[in-house]
């Protein structure tokens, strides 16, 4: 099955390919949060904004593992609907 026949139009596909580069040389972080480097070789996905109810906007590349998993998205929207106040104040 392609991308396209999978719902990813021309714009992520576009996208996708921009990115590819700098991910296959080993210089782009996970965009779920982790911070980890997403290797050479990896596989990975362009993760989509859990907060975008069009689902047309992205974070960027993610590991595949990270952006397929349920867990991770769930932490995602966790973390930034959390706010971060001082105590003292």
């Amino acid at each position: 099955m392609t991308t396209a026949e999978r719902g990813y139009g021309y714009g992520h596909q576009r996208l996708r390919k921009s990115w590819a580069p700098r991910v296959e040389r080993g210089e782009v972080a996970c965009a779920c949060g982790c911070g980890w480097p997403i290797l050479p070789g990896q596989a990975w996905d362009l993760g989509h904004d859990p907060h975008d109810p069009t689902g047309q906007r992205y974070l960027g590349p993610m590991l595949a593992a990270h952006n397929r998993n349920t867990t991770t998205e769930r932490r995602l929207h966790r973390r930034r609907r959390r706010r971060y106040v001082n105590p003292e104040w």
